[in-house]
């Protein structure tokens, strides 16, 4: 990663095309990154072609041979390259606003509560470790029951994973060997917020608003109405726990959007998540003297839209109907302490010369208020005007927050709480890039996985695919087992252990440095590799430009789908895919529709459904000119992306997806192309961001639900290809197969062992010891449900049992490393439950059901005996074997289907009728020739309707 250019690096190369590259700096103090290496001025990257412009409108030829004319004068461009409104057109000084990004993130009084800040969720290795109080019923599939744990109890290692299955290695789901299934449970465990609570008011500015008889005086909460809890009982008294897990903040700036769902834009709107689909206009401009509401959409800023989410959130910081003006007005009053209720170090990377422990060891917070820090951070435009003032409203029509603001002549009165300073105004604009910028620093460039690649520089193009020829892969970093394992995460044989080349692809979603294909780096393409050498470099000059300038050009891809479970022969349908949002199988689709909802003002979250609404086109059916598909605002429509266009000859910059078309080729190999088998078709319904790997070793519980808590049994989700393959069928992402019998793969257990250990190679030391950048202040979390709000401050917190403190950490980090969640070990072979187990806690026996065992001898050539219990007395039963596991439908007696584990073709061995006891015994002989083959066997009852457990043995 310390290869991977940020946004303000992207911004010099625009300003500055010819400039030298030199050694880059996230933040004073911290270890200089190399230079970029940046593709020539004079190079169409994508043709090798010198770079050339057609006539009018001018645009970058990627004819081959290029035509038109040069656009460089003595090697230069002959004008200023165009620069995307950015960050750096509000930030003034960086240092400043990760100073203030960093205070306000880990500000317990920024919370409704006086308990809630954005790092009480984000304080173990940017995730969350507390395990009481932190499951959610599912609310997002419209359940408010909990099932794996009552209500405010703690998770223990036994209750993992969610979906348990009696043998992990292959499927379980209703309509794939359902009687594998040992227990499935639709909670998701995530992280408590604050109760339910209507928001009335904050305490008026002033004396009273603050705590009695602390020092530094530390903020009241918010002035809230106790409610019912709207999801019922599971909540009511106790905090409310999100509906989706907590990712890890590390790394998260380098995301295209944000949010599981991705609905936090990469186009900031300075006040909500929802970048271009909001129409407010939430930055308030000084121009001489007035002040002016203006819509201003900052790029690459997914990051800076999410921060504005959290803290209005009625499940995380706030009570219900707050807004941004009001944590403004509280914040920034004459008074208050940034961190009055914790202690900062004064060695704090960021924060350390601001501590007030400089002056007063023990003394909480830092000695400079939060509205100096803005006027540090960003420009007197933004915050200067003091002549006028800002008033706010109930406002239906805004599907965030309910409020509009409107000016007002004259000063904000301070202790008036509808009132607003120009500089309350805007807050969420200083909140959310100020955030962005500290999440910027904070990037896990430094695990051993990150040192193999300094010392191999190349080995992401598939350059160095193995040890041999010279100078070959310098084994730095890994351990020969995790080389394996990263050999079988994306199909190379560096180890030399891997001559076949297996692989279960988890390379092609989890993409390059980042290690996710959502990532701004790959989206808007700014670092192919070059055609020629395969160097991978960052563009430059008017290349650069093409691809910075309007929406993204790759946000999405076509994608072949409905393969088949073994992924041995062609996908059998094909769909537009936002570019790293993916469908895996996690929980049934209808649970969470994640990608395949909406936003709160009605419009798509999928990219690729905006940009079909824009062109006109519906999603999954033939455009009707009797029914035309509405347009989409001109608020909005400027700002979607286009089709997906090609990198590669030749459709180099041509859209590669035809609308309205249903595709000849169901398998993509002609480009461009429709879908199929219906036209304008999207794979969205409960798809979710890829996230990246770094320290996933303690960021566990692990997917969108937290359903799994060890690696290994991520590695066996993906490997027996993931849990409800066949209820997601529709949207389901063609990489997830069952790799134990995929062609390309077969895995073992030694190659699930390597994967297990490679996925522990990701962790950065510097974040597992806390050191800087990830060192932070202090923060008193709650532990228990039924922990109360900050009534009486910090003391009263540190007494109670229901909080925890975590210390404050500076620059050189902490003596011990972070545990995992739930003390989960990294060491394989531990006495307790270790990443490399598959089982955590005691196997439940599967339901009473028809169970098949394996057969007895199971040898070839031999009789073989299969006993099959739990059937229907005086029953039929059938035993049907085949060679691969997949889904199909018998149709038998009067079941309307039965739905079986295996694909066609199979056939049945032998029926037996079932005992007064309920069992059956058939015996069958297999050929001799069958010897050294595997088999899946199956039982089916026609009379019951009722299919067994999947076995399969070696004959």
């Amino acid at each position: 990663m310390k290869t991977v250019p940020s946004t303000r690096d992207l911004i010099d190369l625009l300003k500055n095309p010819a400039a030298v590259q030199g050694p880059r700096v996230l933040f004073p103090g911290l270890n200089l990154l190399p230079p970029l290496d940046v593709h020539p001025l004079e190079v169409n990257t994508l043709t090798a072609q010198p770079i050339r412009l057609d006539a009018p409108p001018f645009g970058i030829s990627f004819e081959i041979p290029a035509t038109g004319t040069s656009p460089l004068v003595g090697g230069l461009p002959n004008r200023p390259l165009e620069v995307p409104l950015n960050e750096t057109d509000f930030i003034v000084d960086q240092v400043a606003a990760v100073r203030l990004g960093k205070a306000l993130f880990w500000d317990m009084q920024l919370g409704s509560d006086g308990v809630q800040a954005c790092a009480s969720c984000h304080f173990h290795a940017g995730a969350d470790n507390r395990v009481r109080n932190q499951l959610n019923p599912g609310v997002n599939a419209g359940d408010n029951t909990l099932q794996i744990k009552g209500k405010n109890q703690a998770l223990v290692a036994g209750d993992f994973p969610f979906h348990r299955l009696a043998n992990p290695n292959i499927q379980g789901e209703p309509l794939l060997n359902p009687a594998n299934v040992t227990r499935d449970a639709n909670d998701v465990a995530s992280s408590m917020g604050v109760r339910f609570r209507q928001f009335v008011d904050i305490p008026a500015p002033g004396a009273n608003a603050f705590i009695p008889g602390t020092n530094p005086p530390v903020l009241r909460p918010d002035i809230g109405t106790a409610l019912p809890d709207p999801v019922g009982a599971v909540f009511q008294d106790v905090r409310r726990v999100e509906p989706r897990n907590t990712p890890t903040l590390f790394s998260s700036s380098n995301n295209f959007n944000n949010f599981w769902d991705g609905r936090a834009r990469q186009d900031f709107n300075g006040g909500s998540p929802f970048g271009a689909s909001d129409p407010g206009a939430h930055i308030f401009v000084d121009n001489v003297g007035t002040l002016q509401a203006t819509r201003q959409l900052i790029h690459f800023s997914s990051l800076a839209s999410l921060a504005t989410g959290p803290a209005l959130s009625n499940f995380e910081m706030s009570f219900d109907r707050r807004f941004w003006a009001k944590i403004a007005k509280k914040l920034l009053q004459s008074g208050v302490t940034p961190l009055a209720n914790q202690l900062v170090a004064t060695t704090d990377s960021v924060l350390g010369p601001l501590s007030n422990q400089n002056a007063t060891p023990g003394r909480p917070g830092l000695n400079v208020s939060y509205a100096i820090l803005i006027e540090q951070a960003f420009g007197a435009q933004f915050w200067s005007n003091t002549s006028q003032h800002l008033v706010s409203a109930a406002d239906p029509a805004d599907g965030f927050d309910g409020v509009s603001l409107s000016v007002v002549a004259g000063p904000a009165l301070p202790a008036a709480t509808n009132e607003y300073t120009q500089k309350e105004a805007n807050f969420s604009l200083f909140f959310g890039l100020s955030v962005q910028a500290y999440t910027e620093i904070l990037q896990p460039n430094d695990s051993p996985f990150d040192r193999f690649h300094d010392a191999n520089p190349d080995e992401f193009l598939g350059l160095v695919t193995d040890i041999d020829p010279a100078p070959g892969v310098q084994v730095v970093g890994l351990t020969t087992r995790q080389l394996f394992g990263y050999d079988l995460f994306q199909a190379s044989n560096l180890s030399r252990l891997n001559p076949q080349f297996r692989t279960g692809q988890c390379n092609i979603c989890h993409f390059q440095q980042e290690l996710t294909e959502h990532s701004f780096k790959s989206i808007q393409n700014v670092t192919p590799a070059d055609v020629i050498t395969g160097a991978d470099m960052v563009l430059s000059g008017f290349m650069l430009e093409f691809f910075m300038r309007g929406p993204a050009k790759i946000a999405a891809e076509m994608d072949g789908l409905n393969q088949t479970l073994d992924g041995n022969g062609l996908a059998t349908g094909s769909a537009l895919v936002d570019k790293g949002i993916y469908n895996i199988g996690v929980r049934p689709i209808a649970e969470d529709l994640g990608r395949g909802g909406n936003d709160p003002f009605g419009f798509p979250l999928s990219l690729m459904a905006l940009s079909l609404r824009r062109a006109g086109f519906p999603v999954g059916v033939f455009s009707n000119p009797n029914n035309p598909v509405p347009p989409l605002p001109a608020t909005l429509a400027p700002f979607v992306n286009d089709f997906p266009i090609g990198l590669a000859f030749p459709n180099i910059n041509q859209t590669i997806f035809l609308p309205d078309t249903i595709s000849p080729t169901v398998d993509i190999v002609v480009l461009p192309s429709g879908t199929f088998p219906n036209p304008n078709r999207l794979a969205r319904m409960g798809a979710f961001k890829v996230p990246q790997l770094k320290n996933i070793e303690l960021t566990g519980p692990y997917f969108h639900n937290g359903g799994a808590l060890t690696l290994r049994q991520v590695v066996d989700f993906y490997s027996r290809g993931g849990d409800f393959p066949v209820s997601n069928a529709s949207d389901r992402d063609p990489l997830i197969l069952d790799l134990h019998v995929n062609f390309g793969a077969l895995f073992t257990e030694a190659d699930k062992v390597a994967l297990t250990d490679f996925l522990l190679s990701l962790t950065d030391e510097r974040v597992k010891f806390e050191r800087a950048p990830f060192d932070h202040p202090e923060i008193i979390v709650p532990v228990d449900g039924v922990a109360p709000d900050n009534t009486t401050g910090r003391a009263a917190l540190l007494a109670d049992a229901r909080f925890l403190r975590i210390p404050a950490v500076g620059t050189a980090g902490r003596a011990t490393p972070l545990p995992n969640f739930l003390g989960i070990s990294s060491v394989q072979g531990s006495a307790g439950p270790d990443h490399f187990d598959a089982v955590t806690g005691n196997v439940v026996p599967p339901p009473a059901g028809l169970v098949l065992a394996v057969p007895v001898p199971g040898t070839a050539g031999v009789p073989n005996t299969f006993t099959v219990t739990g059937a229907t007395p005086n029953g039929s039963v059938g035993v049907y074997s085949g060679l691969v596991q997949g889904a199909s439908t018998l149709q038998l007696g009067n079941c309307g289907g039965i739905p079986i584990g295996l694909a066609a073709p199979f056939r049945l061995l032998g029926r037996a009728t079932a005992n007064a006891a309920g069992v059956a015994t058939i015996v069958v002989t297999p050929p001799a020739s069958s010897a050294g083959r595997t088999f899946f066997f199956q039982a089916v009852q026609p009379s019951s309707c009722r299919a067994s457990n999947l076995v399969s043995d070696l004959l």
